[in-house]
């Protein structure tokens, strides 16, 4: 894998519309779920718009517990009111580029290596991918200083699958 180049920066708030799925990482891998959810935003987005998607964790978090995923694009009039909104605060984030999407579990590794070995501290209960509207790369964000993302709203597994299905 190639080494991650991190940089860091502020960035203002982002208003998003999408849906919001709670699930685990094995429920993702077994349904495919982020996939699916990206594949449905992108149907209700315009053209060469970027997708992102949100991961919020709660404070005791580890792999195998539930987490809620929010797959969303910035407003636009093409989504449905079906759709929820979701702000990313704005705040400084530690961020990396050019990451390939089937690398992207490597890459969590690799940037939590990178910050215990350089001593930063991820602070809020979220961290976010802005995915290309090519859908083969994103950046991958991680707030050092921000507010916390509360999700008013989201679907449960069952929901999800009953509400959009696939072919």
């Amino acid at each position: 894998m190639t080494k991650l180049i991190f940089q860091q920066q502020h960035s203002d708030q982002v208003d998003l519309l999408g849906i919001a799925v709670q699930h685990s990482l094995s429920e993702d891998k077994q349904f495919n779920i982020v996939d699916r959810m990206i594949e449905l935003v992108a149907g209700k987005s315009e053209q060469d718009v970027a997708i992102y998607l949100v991961q919020i964790y709660e404070e005791d978090y580890e792999p195998g517990k539930q987490l809620i995923t929010f797959v969303g694009a910035e407003a636009s009039p093409v989504f449905s009111d079906r759709l929820q909104k979701l702000a990313i605060p704005a705040g400084r984030f530690i961020y990396t580029e050019n990451v390939r999407l089937e690398n992207i579990d490597d890459t969590y590794v690799q940037s939590y290596a990178f910050f215990a070995e350089n001593d930063h501290t991820i602070v809020a209960n979220f961290d976010f991918e802005k995915i290309n509207s090519q859908y083969d790369e994103s950046s991958l964000f991680f707030p050092l200083q921000s507010n916390e993302i509360v999700v008013n709203h989201y679907l449960d597994l069952s929901e999800f699958l009953k509400e959009y299905k696939t072919d």
